[in-house]
Parts: C-alpha cells; structure tokens; sequence
C-alpha cells in the first residue's frame, strides 16, 4: 500500500510494505540535497495527524498502565485487531474520578500525536471513563475512600446544632415535595421559626453547580441556625447530584451545621457521610432542626406545677422553723438570755481579780524573800556585826598590811561612821 505526501512542488510516495519508495515527480537520480531529513518527516507526519483528525474518542481495554514519577500516565489501548499508546499528562491525570487498571475497559478522549524521538504516533488523552453499568459505582466507591482518607467523614469535624434554632435555611428544589414535607412539619412543630430558601435543582449534569451555590448563599448570609440539603429519594443516578465531589467538599468547609436529607433510609449519598446529621428524609431533617414547641409548652407546665409544689414545701418548712424559733425561751423572754451573759460577766471579772489578787501576793511574797536574802549579803550588814573596811586616801580596799606606808591617810569604815587615820610607827603582820 502506498501513500502520498505532497511539500509545495514535490510528492513523495511511502510503502507501507516496508519496500522501496520512489518520487512521482523526481527521478530516482536525484541529489541527497533534495532528501528531507527524518525530522522533517516525521514532523509533517504529526503534523497530518493533528490537523487531519483533531479530536477523537477510542474505546478499548488497557493493556499497559504505568504511572510515572512525575504524575504522567503512559498507557496502552488494545482490541483484538490492534494496539495504540497514549499518554496522560499529569494535569489531565489529576482530574480522573477513579483509578486505571490493567484491564479496564476504558473510553479516552483527545487528539493523535507523534513522539518524535522515536517516530511513534500516541494518543494524548484529554479525559478517560470507565465502560460498562457499574462504572458510577465503581467512581462512588473510590471517591468514597480517597474522602475518607482526607478525614472528611470524621466524628471530630462533626457541629452540633443548636437546641433552639430561629432560623433555618433550606436547599432544595422549590417545586419538589422536600421542601413541602420540610415546610409542613416545620410549621406544625415550631410555628415562629423562620425558613429560609434557597433554591436549586436536585438533578442533573447541572445541579452539583447549582448546589454549592445554593448553599455557599446562606452561608454568606449569616443568619441561619442550621442549613438542610437535600431532596427526596430517588436512584443512584437521581442522587448523582449529592455524590458530587465538589459539593461533598463544599458542604465540610461549611461553618453552619448542616443536616443532609438525601433520599430516603436505604439510600446513602456522600453529602450524607460528610455532612454533621444526616436525616433519613426531609421530613425527619426537619423533625431534628426543629423543637417541639407543643412538647415544650407540655414541659413548662410541668416545670411550673413542680416549682409552685417546691415553693409551697419550702414556705411550709420556713412557717414551721419559724414557729419553732418563737416557743423557745429566748424569743419569749429575750431579758433571760442577756441577764445570764451579764451573770456569766460578773462571774468571770470576779474569778479574774480573785486570780490577779493571787498573783500579786506571790510575787510580793517572793519580793521579800529576795530581799531577806540580799539583805544577809549585802556590806552594811556585815559591818553591823562589828566588822570594819580600811581604804586609802584614793578608796583602794587595803587588803594587806604591806600596802600601807608609815604616813598613808586611812580610812576605816564602821556600821555607824568612818575613822580617818594615818599611819605613825611601825604596822606589824597578823600572827
């Protein structure tokens, strides 16, 4: 098989055989300065290729599937006739809802190319599904996981809601039987709250946009309590909508508690796990968010008949004490009390000075014993037993005959007088 490519005035002819190829314009004779380089070949081959097919979509089973350090996919699309390489740039990887294997049998989208260092043609994939009924499953499944990895189904991120919430915000579909069902209990149950909504369709490519919007508006108001999102049940593919990345992602970063009513009690949607509450339908979401205010006022009643019945109990027990307190003896003659401490007084002033007078008399007793004992030591005594002290002229104490000299002024002490002598003669010693 040949074919032709045409470069302004020249044709050449390639066989596909893998014989040899001639020149419908120029003879077999022709220069090597007339040959194009293998470069420049293969180049307008990718250039025929991108420009000649554009876009396309293969289906087939992958054969190969490596995924590189730099995030690319490199990959091979087979059926039973043929093979084709493609590649996956890591942006384009990125976005893929679940994860290829061996085997998969797979739809690819994007546009032929040429690797030229090896002269190869490759599909370069724009985007990738997976074939087959269980494909929706299989994306929910492995969303499911890669989110529980993040901790976006974790108890701890979990709000509570307030007990007595004023305002409740809602989005839903304003025409779908959610928002009556919402609307008629809360109405029943709590008459005065004020609901808020905030409308969006449930369904459809377009409804995952239309959610988070709907949600991020009663958000940025700030005023409600709680916000419900939700709508009545459905199939998988009708819930679709609320399995949507974007939105699970959204309704976690939300900072007002939100309680997801999804479906009915068999169906489970991501919006549901990820959500603070999850309600089995709009009707018991609005059950949760809202109080019961005939139950309520059932209550006040009852607290109100218990605190009259303590009350009373409490004035009876105050009534009683107080009686209590008059028939004793000192509310009835309070003279009696004060007359026993004015008693009790003088007995203790009395017993106070019976025991300072008791102090004294020791004190004065022990006085003159010091003194009789001070009187037996002191010099006057003793010199009034006939005793005598000789001093100098200068007071020294003569204690030795040998310190008075023949002259020496004395001077004698009695218990009645002093004698002043002096010395004359000779002073002998004691024998």
């Amino acid at each position: 098989m040949r074919r032709g490519l045409r470069t302004g005035k020249k044709s050449y002819t390639f066989d596909d055989s893998g014989g040899s190829a001639g020149s419908a314009d120029v003879s077999s004779s022709a220069s090597s300065a007339d040959a194009l380089s293998v470069t420049a070949v293969t180049r307008r081959i990718k250039s025929l290729l991108e420009n000649e097919l554009g876009r396309i979509t293969v289906e087939g089973e992958i054969g190969s599937f490596t995924r590189a350090a730099s995030g690319h996919l490199y990959i091979t699309l087979k059926d039973t006739g043929a093979t084709l390489d493609a590649v996956m740039w890591r942006s384009a990887a990125g976005r893929l809802a679940f994860s290829p294997q061996e085997g998969d049998k797979v739809v690819a989208r994007g546009t032929l190319s040429v690797y030229e260092p090896r002269g190869r043609y490759q599909l370069v994939i724009e985007t990738m599904q997976p074939v087959g009924q269980g494909s929706l499953q299989q994306q929910f499944e492995e969303m499911v996981e890669r989110l529980r990895a993040e901790g976006l189904f974790n108890p701890e991120h979990k709000k509570d809601l307030p007990e007595y919430p004023r305002v409740i915000g809602v989005a839903t579909s304003p025409t779908g039987a959610a928002i009556r069902d919402i609307l008629k209990v809360l109405k029943k149950r709590s008459p005065g709250l004020l609901v808020i909504v905030s409308p969006c369709i449930v369904q459809g490519p377009e409804a995952p946009a239309q959610i988070i919007s709907a949600v991020q508006k009663l958000e940025r108001w700030g005023g409600c309590d709680i916000i419900i999102v939700g709508r009545g049940g459905g199939s998988q593919e009708d819930l679709a909508a609320f399995n949507d990345e974007g939105v699970v992602r959204t309704v976690f970063h939300l900072k007002t508690p939100v309680v997801s009513a999804v479906g009915h009690e068999v169906d489970i949607s991501l919006c549901d796990l990820v959500a603070d509450v999850r309600a089995a339908t709009p009707t018991e979401a609005a059950e949760i968010v809202s109080p019961d205010m005939k139950h309520l006022r059932e209550r006040a009643v009852h607290l109100r008949k218990g605190l009259t019945q303590a009350l009373c109990m409490r004035l009876a027990e105050d009534e009683n004490r107080i009686k209590s307190l008059m028939q004793s003896p000192v509310l009835k003659n309070p003279m009696t009390m004060i007359e026993e401490r004015v008693q009790r007084t003088d007995d203790l002033l009395e017993r106070f000075q019976d025991a300072v007078t008791a102090a004294v008399t020791d004190r004065e007793h022990a006085l003159q014993l010091m003194a009789t004992r001070l009187e037996g030591l002191s010099p006057l005594g003793i010199l009034a037993r006939g005793f005598s002290v000789t001093r100098t002229e200068n007071r020294n104490v003569i204690k030795s005959v040998h310190e008075i000299k023949d002259g020496t002024v004395l001077r004698t002490r009695l218990a009645d007088g002093e004698i002043i002598s002096i010395a004359n003669g000779q002073i002998e010693s004691a024998p």
